[in-house]
């Protein structure tokens, strides 16, 4: 199974797969006052870790969790249409600006829930 890295591209976080498939984009934002950074480290089914080296900015846990759910519902429609199969066994791992774990967010639920397309 391919691996997942994060690149930048054009302003946005992306997941891109080694083997050369196209980009599942993850949105991010810019500074602002209040807001505080959050990393979406990405946990893999076999347990490896990929760091998220930049993070993002949100104006709380929830809209950092509402930018998993749709990021995640992108990373798997990005894999469906590239004829791969469905790997709700991805998980975000959220750490805020201190690296303090906040939230687990798995894909599987993001598979399983309704939310706003991405």
């Amino acid at each position: 199974m391919a691996s997942l890295c994060y690149s930048t591209i054009r302003g946005h976080q992306a997941l891109k797969s080694e083997a050369g498939a196209s980009d599942a984009t993850v949105a991010m934002s810019r500074s602002s006052v209040g807001m505080s950074r959050y990393f979406f480290d990405l946990r893999d089914e076999s347990g490896s870790l990929q760091e998220d080296p930049e993070g993002q900015e949100f104006s709380d846990l929830a809209s950092a969790e509402e930018n998993a759910m749709a990021s995640a519902k992108e990373i798997l429609a990005e894999e469906l249409l590239h004829g791969r199969p469905l790997r709700t066994g991805l998980t975000f791992e959220i750490f805020d600006e201190n690296r303090n774990l906040v939230l687990r967010f798995p894909f599987a639920l993001a598979a399983e829930k309704a939310g706003a397309p991405p």
